[in-house]
């Protein structure tokens, strides 16, 4: 892509994106009344946890997400509601079956409001985002304009990047209690609707099978080295990302 091309592209994008600040809310206020939650104009998610099969106790205190709850999730549309990635109005989602609930992230995992990943028992397209069992909600408690993430991914996403997580604000209500304004995004993760490359098998060790896309990680500096590492020449450490269960 020639400069010009780019600085075009970025321009858009950047007006884009402030039209799209309009649509986030600025705070985690949410109305309520008797009759329960009310829509503030963005779908709200209800995660309704058995904790017969795991609190949510032990999994908002667990240092190393080993905790998991079961359960189930609804997720209401209000009237009208599109969203960023559907040509059609969008439908209330009853009762998916979750695989599992548990903790994600490093250091905001440790704030007050929790971020979480989804897996579903199976597969479900959630907001026109493609469909796929594996998702995040992420909670933005260190971002006090709850828009940092959602931008950035919209200007990627401007800018013709081959892969961009899609993700959209959500209310998100756990056992009745509010919990606040989230996002709720793709895993990334090798698949069709996520990173579209060939995964490969512990037999495939020759070309042209190893020619390709691969995706990885790029480790932290408190991470010990994987099997699987690789350092560049600025000594930056990747990992061959695995996929995660």
């Amino acid at each position: 892509m020639g400069i010009s091309r780019f600085i075009t592209r970025l321009s858009a994008a950047l007006a884009g994106a402030a039209m799209l600040c309009t649509q986030i809310p600025a705070t985690d206020a949410f109305a309520a009344d008797e009759a329960g939650f009310e829509s503030n104009g963005i779908p709200i998610v209800y995660i309704n946890i058995d904790e017969s099969k795991g609190t949510i106790e032990q999994m908002n205190s667990s240092e190393d997400h080993s905790a998991e709850c079961k359960g189930k999730i609804t997720i209401d549309v209000p009237d009208g509601y599109k969203g960023d990635y559907s040509a059609k109005e969008l439908e209330d989602i009853n009762d998916l079956k979750l695989d599992y609930i548990k903790g994600r992230g490093n250091s905001t995992w440790e704030a007050d409001k929790k971020p979480y990943k989804l897996k579903l028992d199976k597969s479900a397209d959630l907001l026109g985002m493609g469909k796929n069992k594996h998702w995040a909600l992420l909670a933005n408690r260190f971002d006090q304009s709850l828009m940092r993430n959602r931008v950035g991914m919209y200007i990627a996403e401007r800018l013709g990047l081959e892969y961009t997580p899609k993700m959209l604000p959500v209310d998100v209500v756990m056992n009745g209690e509010y919990l606040g304004s989230y996002v709720l995004a793709q895993s990334v993760r090798v698949g069709k609707t996520r990173v579209e490359i060939d995964e490969l098998s512990a037999e495939d060790n020759a070309e042209p099978e190893i020619t390709g896309g691969y995706l990885l990680s790029l480790l932290g500096d408190h991470d010990d080295d994987p099997e699987d590492t690789r350092k560049t020449k600025k000594r930056q450490r990747l990992m061959t990302k695995p996929q995660c269960p």
